[in-house]
């Protein structure tokens, strides 16, 4: 049995640009849904890249993606203010993850927060909450 090598081609190059443009019609929707809390739409940017890069590091699809349901929460969450910061960040973020999971993340954000420093509070009280969970 022959492989046509072109056709395989051809169908791997259609998957990842349509992988790219739902990642890429994702990102706007979150940033609309977000629009009134830059610094929220900043953090979920910052935690959707460490899963992504978690995910090609372990082969797999990561644990606690964030998706437009999760954008959409923390928007009912901060224009109730029924949650605070660090409620939101539990409920959302943390509460389901381990420790290791959660510390790649950190790690990452603090490496690319340079960018996207309307975070920087955020991330600041999520890395805290990482720190007191590593015992």
């Amino acid at each position: 049995m022959s492989v046509d090598f072109d056709f395989v081609q051809q169908r791997n190059d259609f998957l990842a640009r349509r992988v790219k443009e739902r990642a890429h019609l994702q990102a706007v929707a979150v940033e609309k849904i977000l629009g009134d809390y830059p610094d929220w739409y900043s953090f979920l940017v910052l935690f959707r890249m460490a899963t992504d890069e978690w995910g090609r590091n372990n082969y797999g699809d990561a644990p606690g993606i964030i998706t437009t349901r999760d954008a959409t929460r923390i928007k009912k969450y901060r224009d109730n203010n029924s949650f605070n910061m660090e409620k939101i960040l539990e409920y959302e973020f943390i509460q389901t993850k381990d420790i290791t999971y959660l510390a790649f993340i950190e790690d990452h954000i603090r490496k690319n927060i340079a960018g996207y420093g309307n975070a920087s509070s955020i991330f600041n009280a999520f890395s805290s909450m990482i720190n007191s969970r590593r015992g």
